[in-house]
């Protein structure tokens, strides 16, 4: 037989011989040493009849004869859709692929080795040999198949723990490594003898009114070490109380009316109530509280008071609001009722400080006139520091100067204590003679139906010079009397006035 084999190949080649321009183009597979010459594969690990591995195990493949172990390497292969890193070494006639790091459980994997690898004398295998294996004894990764309490569960007591059940028993650490509640819970873990399910028992009881998702990751494996399928996740609710809580509305404390936004007519001294469907979480609520001042952007600082029903509150300020003033209450969803049930949407108020509605002393205090009535003739003073106002006082032109009385007249009845030390007369210039005036008396008079409505400033020493007059405003200066529950009001400004006295 192996004589016909030569004598065929022979005649082949006397065939091609005047079509071939070299031996070399005759076809490759007929070139290939016969099947009992070629190198053989006598072992490998796994084997085709052998399919799954361990994660740890090194796969091999034995020739039945020294190999060029270079070309066999090359040749030489582990592969799947994700390949494995290793190292690949010879132990005699055999090479090994040692993974590193460990083969990945449940993964499908080829062992493969090419038909270009060699005997030590040059022989190729010739034909290429594959196994496909398994790394563990499955490649379908463990599901969650059941939790308590049920997806979307509502009404769970604050003392419930959550129970999950697996489809096959499973490597516990890296469960509890996986597993999470959120809000994030601390907890203990409880195991079935099987492994396949767990108890997790929360060590503070769970907030009322929260919804809480149960996560279990990818990274949570199976007792081989397979990993999860899917993320799971679920979720349900702790209590029963599930409606949010709304604002009904805001009043001035002791009126019957709720504001409308935007509001006017807002006494500057009000104290703020507000309303709610439900009992609140005080402190939920008084956090997502704010009055802001919306010129400047500051925030009014204040204090709260609730009834006993937790209901109601009421905003008191640690100061009077500013006259004239736009102000924004703001109440946000960060407000929530005793079980956890935040505010639907923000709550804004817009209102504005004034006397619109019957307030008296909520809009800023005015100067209504400034006149000097004696020495007569009488004579006006300008309302503010640009024009100068000239006026006449006798005797201003003698060594100790000339007295006047100036009569301010304005819009509110003044509270006495705040006057004396809230003005202020001084000398700017001239020498004719250089006398600075003297203060001699200060009164208070009715204005029409006003009581202490005009102030009466005495002045000696005028000499023929310019002077300066100045009112000092704000909290802290010149106010109007209360009136009833309102405080004062006060001067928007420090209003400033120069005159020039002539003889």
């Amino acid at each position: 037989m192996r004589q016909l084999a030569s004598l065929s190949l022979a005649l082949l080649a006397a065939f091609c011989a005047p079509h071939c321009q070299e031996a070399l183009e005759i076809p490759e597979l007929l070139l290939v040493p016969p099947a009992s010459t070629r190198p053989a594969i006598v072992a490998s690990y796994p084997s085709p009849l052998q399919t799954s591995v361990s994660k740890n195990d090194n796969v091999f493949v034995e020739f039945d004869r020294e190999m060029d172990q270079e070309a066999t390497a090359l040749a030489f292969s582990v592969g799947g859709a994700t390949p494995p890193s290793g190292d690949v070494h010879w132990a005699g006639r055999r090479i090994l692929f040692s993974p590193d790091p460990e083969f990945v459980p449940g993964t499908d994997y080829v062992l493969r080795v090419g038909a270009t690898a060699e005997s030590k004398d040059g022989v190729a295998l010739g034909v290429e040999y594959l196994v496909h294996f398994l790394v563990g004894t499955r490649s379908d990764g463990p599901a969650v198949v059941a939790v308590d309490p049920s997806p979307n569960a509502q009404g769970v007591a604050t003392t419930a723990p959550v129970s999950l059940y697996l489809s096959r028993p499973m490597d516990r650490a890296s469960v509890e490594a996986a597993f999470f509640l959120s809000p994030s819970v601390a907890g203990a873990f409880q195991w079935s003898v099987a492994s396949d399910s767990f108890v997790f028992q929360p060590f503070s009881a769970l907030v009322d009114g929260t919804t809480y998702a149960i996560n279990l990751g990818t990274g949570a494996r199976d007792s081989e070490g397979i990993a999860l399928g899917d993320v799971f996740s679920s979720s349900f609710r702790v209590g029963s109380d599930f409606v949010l809580p709304v604002v009904l509305g805001v009043r001035e404390f002791g009126s019957p009316l709720d504001l409308i936004s935007p509001a006017a007519g807002v006494s500057k001294d009000s104290q703020l109530e507000m309303r709610f469907s439900e009992a609140m979480d005080f402190a939920q609520t008084q956090n997502a509280f704010q009055l802001l001042r919306r010129d400047n952007n500051t925030i009014v600082s204040g204090h709260f008071e609730w009834n006993a029903a937790f209901d109601t509150v009421r905003f008191v300020p640690d100061e009077a609001l500013e006259p004239e003033h736009e102000y924004r209450l703001l109440l946000s969803t960060g407000a929530a009722d005793l079980a956890g049930n935040a505010l639907a949407l923000n709550f804004v108020l817009d209102f504005r400080t004034d006397a619109s509605a019957g307030a008296l002393n909520s809009d800023y205090l005015d100067l209504l006139s400034l006149d000097k009535t004696q020495p007569l003739p009488a004579e006006t003073l300008f309302l503010d520091p640009v024009n100068l106002s000239v006026i006449s006082v006798a005797g201003s032109n003698g060594p100790t100067g000339g007295p006047a009385r100036l009569e301010l007249t304005f819009s509110r009845s003044l509270d006495p204590a705040t006057v004396a030390e809230n003005f202020s007369v001084s000398r700017v210039i001239g020498l004719d003679p250089p006398l600075n005036p003297v203060v001699s008396g200060v009164q208070l008079q009715p204005a029409g139906a006003l009581p202490n409505a005009r102030l009466i400033i005495l002045l000696d020493s005028l000499g023929q010079n310019e002077y300066h007059l100045t009112l000092f405003g704000g909290r802290n200066g010149i106010r109007s009397a209360p009136i009833g529950a309102e405080t004062g009001t006060w001067l928007e400004t420090d209003p400033e006035f120069f005159f020039r006295v002539t003889p």
